[in-house]
Protein backbone atom coordinates (compact mmCIF):
# COMPACT_ATOMS: atom_id res chain seq x y z
CA UNK A 1 0.00 0.00 0.00
CA UNK A 2 2.48 2.17 0.45
CA UNK A 3 4.43 2.02 -2.83
CA UNK A 4 0.71 2.99 -4.18
CA UNK A 5 0.44 6.02 -2.07
CA UNK A 6 4.68 7.21 -3.40
CA UNK A 7 3.31 6.47 -6.64
CA UNK A 8 0.24 8.60 -6.22
CA UNK A 9 2.34 11.46 -4.58
CA UNK A 10 4.61 10.79 -7.35
CA UNK A 11 2.53 11.43 -10.47
CA UNK A 12 0.48 14.50 -8.69
CA UNK A 13 3.86 15.56 -8.13
CA UNK A 14 4.80 15.26 -11.56
CA UNK A 15 1.51 16.49 -12.62
CA UNK A 16 1.64 19.48 -10.90
CA UNK A 17 5.12 20.44 -12.71
CA UNK A 18 3.69 20.06 -15.62
CA UNK A 19 0.95 22.51 -14.90
CA UNK A 20 3.69 24.62 -13.75
CA UNK A 21 5.45 24.72 -16.79
CA UNK A 22 2.55 24.90 -19.15
CA UNK A 23 1.66 28.11 -17.18
CA UNK A 24 5.61 29.33 -17.73
CA UNK A 25 5.16 28.27 -21.71
CA UNK A 26 1.58 30.40 -22.09
CA UNK A 27 3.07 33.11 -20.14
CA UNK A 28 6.01 33.25 -22.44
CA UNK A 29 4.04 32.99 -25.42
CA UNK A 30 1.77 36.03 -24.52
CA UNK A 31 4.61 38.41 -23.66
CA UNK A 32 6.13 36.97 -26.98
CA UNK A 33 2.60 38.24 -28.85
CA UNK A 34 2.58 41.21 -26.62
CA UNK A 35 6.38 42.02 -27.39
CA UNK A 36 5.24 41.52 -31.19
CA UNK A 37 2.12 43.68 -31.44
CA UNK A 38 4.19 46.36 -29.31
CA UNK A 39 6.67 46.44 -32.20
CA UNK A 40 4.51 46.53 -35.06
CA UNK A 41 2.60 49.54 -33.22
CA UNK A 42 5.93 51.15 -32.76
CA UNK A 43 6.34 50.52 -36.40
CA UNK A 44 3.38 51.65 -37.72
CA UNK A 45 3.64 54.86 -36.01
CA UNK A 46 7.08 55.43 -36.94
CA UNK A 47 5.98 55.45 -40.54
CA UNK A 48 3.18 57.46 -39.61
CA UNK A 49 5.04 60.12 -38.52
CA UNK A 50 7.19 60.05 -41.72
CA UNK A 51 4.40 60.50 -43.57
CA UNK A 52 3.21 63.07 -42.05
CA UNK A 53 6.09 64.72 -42.04
CA UNK A 54 6.42 63.78 -45.96
CA UNK A 55 2.83 65.23 -46.65
CA UNK A 56 3.95 68.35 -44.89
CA UNK A 57 6.63 69.00 -47.32
CA UNK A 58 4.23 68.43 -50.36
CA UNK A 59 1.75 70.83 -48.94
CA UNK A 60 4.66 73.73 -48.56
CA UNK A 61 5.66 72.51 -51.74
CA UNK A 62 2.07 72.68 -53.44
CA UNK A 63 1.71 76.26 -51.75
CA UNK A 64 4.96 77.08 -53.17
CA UNK A 65 4.25 76.42 -56.46
CA UNK A 66 0.91 78.11 -56.53
CA UNK A 67 2.82 80.99 -55.94
CA UNK A 68 5.21 80.85 -58.56
CA UNK A 69 2.30 80.31 -60.67
CA UNK A 70 0.04 83.12 -59.28
CA UNK A 71 3.04 85.26 -59.76
CA UNK A 72 3.42 83.77 -63.75
CA UNK A 73 -0.66 84.28 -64.15
CA UNK A 74 0.05 88.18 -63.32
CA UNK A 75 2.92 88.72 -65.30
CA UNK A 76 1.12 87.19 -68.19
CA UNK A 77 -1.69 89.55 -67.41
CA UNK A 78 0.29 92.42 -67.62
CA UNK A 79 1.90 91.51 -71.17
CA UNK A 80 5.22 90.18 -70.33
CA UNK A 81 6.64 86.95 -72.35
CA UNK A 82 8.29 84.71 -70.45
CA UNK A 83 10.38 81.98 -72.53
CA UNK A 84 10.38 78.27 -72.39
CA UNK A 85 13.15 76.39 -71.55
CA UNK A 86 15.07 75.29 -75.09
CA UNK A 87 13.45 78.18 -76.41
CA UNK A 88 16.59 80.45 -75.90
CA UNK A 89 18.71 79.06 -78.73
CA UNK A 90 22.18 81.14 -79.07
Amino acid sequence: MKHFESLQEKILEMENRHQQRERELQDVIRNARQTAADHTSAEADKWRRLLDVKNGEMERFRQELDSILEVLRELQRQGVVIPLPGSLTS
